[in-house]
């Protein structure tokens, strides 16, 4: 089943040739003559064009048979044409660029869609009007030339929702609704355009008890609902509970936010049903989603925002199946001829097979196969492009050398004397010719002779030249502006980095602290959590620290406990209280209580051993710590050599012997602008300033695995050694602007990797710590590498 005059998606796979051999074994063929969606006049129109040449499709496989009027009424009689074709010819003695035809083409087009819509005689809405077009540069050329003439437009199509801001800001609320109990989240998903809360009324200095409480509880049922009932059921609450239709409509481009944000939430609607996905899973998959690396589902293409009232920019590509009552066809001359050193043709001596020419001895030949299915496929373009018109079209054909070749050139002129088709003949190079024996004489001819031949449906004219006319009228005495042009390279390598874009790779970072790279996460609530759970414990059944399961959503809830957890209060009451409200916050089954207050008991106990005086995390006051603390410092061309050769000056040392030959795997471009981090925790004990990171990671499910040679081991494969440097250089630059006197030997006790699940006090400091104090030699290497100015002190 199918027409295969509008056989057009060749660059999605479709392939015509397959219909046409199929069609020959089909022992009954049925065709449907009636043309339901264009007026009489108008299907006169395209079947007198489509006619004038023997073979308007050049396979004798795809005939053409003219198309009888339906139910649409006759036009009444105004003296108005439906079919008309514009022509544009250079003037005598001059040549024309298709960059001159273009801006010509696209001027006239602008200024007669501007009469149709403002003048008596026309008075068309430009809702009813479509400007077809091959090129997605062609859709932007007349949608600006329509927006300067003040003419509503809209182009199909034209991006992708995941690219949008509304993405981005969807992405805010929904980790916000995901865990709402984090007030850094929680705040960044109430200050997007979409809630509209303001700096000052996040402020903790200003900002009401009461208002906030009630925005974690408003997020707290939102939660809740997503849970238990899905993401639909919540956010269709969430729009009306926040009124979003109205806040979004309010602003500039509302309608287009408004768009944007359904569109989203269709999408993450659709995934959630059809993968499964839980919170956590279904974050996950958006975050995916947004990468720029991930490919681009034509599902998240944009939609249009209201095209009710809007001229219409589409490519015919997308155009089929669309029925306007006025189209313009300003591009219909593509050219056909095939350039490069591959490409694809049907050989006609081995069954039409679809095949790749990368160099045979026989290219040429092929090309002209090629050549001949690109004229047809541009044929079935133009077939497409001219049928969507409802009353009225607008055919332009510009005489240049470039549409010699084209299929305009094919319909009005032919092949010349002989008129004879041989699909295995160059085609196209015979139209090519018999167009450059067409003058100005010989064309107009063959443009009467289509005129007569339509019984007055078809109108042909000189391309129109008048001044387009503003539809709007401007605003009295106000000046005119221009935005400048801007001219000038950018710095392509200057952005914000940071130690999870290093050693990933990417170009885009999302700001979260190093731990919370979304695409990590795991949805824990499936079977393979409890399979993990199963395998990792000590016995069947029984929950230990080993067994809890793992991946970047246990990381988050790890890391949420112990910024709020008070290591000198021991009291099992308010551990127990602590724990439990985390773990219904995150979703974690309540019967893993009691392993995770053991290990913040062990936590807490266990003595570190820097190189003077041990103590244990329960004798640092809360008030001498800092949580989640955020940095920047600046950035000069920062590259993997660079690095590697400074960790390789310090290569003797034991933290770092093997590891400069390890950072051979990032594949991180040079770059300089920012870097920024989080320090899980900075904290002073007895004059002395530590930095702690804490680890969920599981490394096997015996304490063994945790040793600290084991941990050497793991701190270099994940290139944590590159992290606590920089987070110790970092620290270094931030005690010597806020500390007088500060002396880093003195001063700087070190760093802590603490691998939580490796704690065990009764086995003391051996296992799960890794703890260095770098060579003040190796910061300040990394300093004057890294850091403009970087002052030694």
């Amino acid at each position: 089943i199918g027409d295969p005059k509008q056989a057009i998606y060749s660059f999605r796979g479709a392939d015509v040739f397959s219909y046409m051999k199929a069609s020959a074994h089909a022992e009954r063929r049925y065709t449907l003559f009636q043309n339901y969606r264009s007026t009489p006049e108008m299907i006169t129109a395209v079947n007198t064009i489509f006619s004038n040449m023997a073979r308007p499709f050049i396979f004798e496989e795809i005939p053409f048979e003219k198309g009888e009027p339906g139910n649409k009424p006759a036009l009444p009689t105004t003296g108005s044409v439906p079919f008309r074709v514009w022509f544009l010819s250079p003037q005598e003695g001059l040549s024309m660029t298709v960059q001159d035809a273009t801006q010509s083409i696209v001027h006239a087009v602008t200024g007669e869609i501007a009469r149709l819509i403002s003048t008596p005689a026309g008075k068309a809405n430009p809702g009813d009007i479509a400007v077809l077009v091959r090129t997605n540069k062609q859709a932007v050329l007349a949608k600006e030339s329509l927006s300067r003439a003040r003419i509503p437009a809209v182009i199909y199509s034209a991006g992708n929702v995941m690219d949008s801001s509304e993405s981005h800001e969807i992405g805010q609320i929904l980790l916000g609704i995901s865990n709402p109990v984090k007030e850094s989240t929680l705040k960044a998903a109430l200050c997007t355009d979409i809630l509209g809360a303001t700096v000052a009324s996040i402020d903790p200095s200003q900002m009401e008890n009461s208002w906030w409480e009630s925005r974690i509880e408003d997020f707290m049922g939102y939660h809740r609902l997503w849970h238990d009932r899905g993401f639909m059921p919540m956010f269709r609450l969430f729009m009306n509970m926040e009124g979003i239709r109205e806040r979004l409509l309010s602003l500039p481009h509302g309608e287009r936010r408004l768009t944007n944000v359904l569109h989203l939430s269709e999408i993450l609607h659709t995934a959630s049903m059809e993968k499964k996905l839980g919170v956590t899973g279904l974050l996950k998959w958006y975050f995916v989603q947004k990468e720029p690396d991930t490919p681009r589902q034509e599902i998240h293409q944009l939609r249009l925002e209201s095209d009710e009232n809007a001229v219409k920019v589409i490519t015919i590509h997308k155009s089929k199946g669309l029925e306007v009552p006025i189209v313009f066809c300003p591009f219909g001359w593509g050219q056909s001829q095939v350039s490069g050193d591959d490409f694809t043709f049907h050989d006609m001596d081995a069954d039409r097979h679809i095949t790749l020419d990368l160099g045979s001895g026989e290219m040429e030949d092929h090309r002209v196969m090629a050549q001949n299915e690109l004229l047809a496929e541009n044929l079935r373009l133009l077939y497409v492009a001219v049928t969507r018109a409802i009353e009225r079209c607008y055919l332009v054909w510009p005489r240049i050398r470039y549409t010699k070749t084209s299929a305009l050139a094919y319909l009005f002129h032919g092949l010349g004397p002989d008129p004879f088709i041989d699909t295995s003949e160059n085609l196209v190079l015979k139209l090519r010719d018999a167009s450059s024996s067409v003058d100005p004489k010989t064309f107009l001819k063959d443009m009467r002779r289509l005129e007569r031949n339509s019984e007055g449906s078809i109108a042909v004219s000189p391309l129109p030249v008048n001044e387009t006319p503003v539809v709007t009228q401007p605003i009295p005495d106000r000046k005119s502006f221009r935005v400048r042009t801007f001219s000038r390279s950018l710095d392509r390598r200057w952005r914000v980095s940071s130690y999870s874009a290093l050693v990933s790779g990417r170009t885009r970072d999302n700001e979260l602290p190093d731990r919370d790279e979304l695409p990590g996460l795991q949805d824990h609530d499936g079977a393979q959590y409890f399979e993990d759970a199963v395998s990792n414990s000590d016995a069947a059944g029984k929950r230990t620290i080993f067994s809890f399961p793992k991946g970047a959503a246990s990381g988050i809830f790890f890391h949420d406990i112990l910024e709020h957890l008070d290591f000198t209060h021991e009291d099992l009451t308010y551990r127990q209280d602590l724990v439990l409200s985390k773990l219904s916050a995150y979703d974690f089954d309540p019967a893993w209580v009691d392993v995770i207050v053991q290990m913040l008991a062990d936590l807490s106990t266990i003595e570190l051993s820097p190189d003077t005086a041990a103590f244990s995390l329960s004798s640092v006051d809360n008030a001498q710590r800092i949580n989640e603390m955020s940095f920047y410092f600046p950035l000069q061309n920062l590259s993997r050599a660079v690095l590697k050769q400074i960790f390789n000056e310090f290569s003797d040392q034991e933290v770092l012997r093997g590891f400069p030959e390890k950072m051979e795997r990032l594949t991180f471009s040079p770059v300089k602008g920012l870097m920024k981090g989080y320090l899980d925790v900075l904290f002073q004990h007895e004059g002395r300033y530590f930095i702690v990171d804490w680890k969920s990671n599981f490394l096997g499910a015996t304490l063994e695995t945790y040793q600290r040679n084991l941990l050497n081991e793991e701190m270099q494969k994940a290139f944590y050694v590159l992290q606590y440097h920089l987070y110790v250089l970092a620290t270094h630059l931030h005690l010597q602007m806020k500390l007088p006197g500060y002396v880093y030997e003195r001063d700087f006790g070190g760093a802590f990797y603490i691998f939580l699940r490796g704690v065990d006090a009764t086995k003391g400091s051996g296992y799960g710590i890794f703890e260095d104090r770098p060579d003040i030699r190796l910061v300040d290497a990394l300093g004057k590498a890294l850091i403009p100015n970087y002052n030694k002190r």
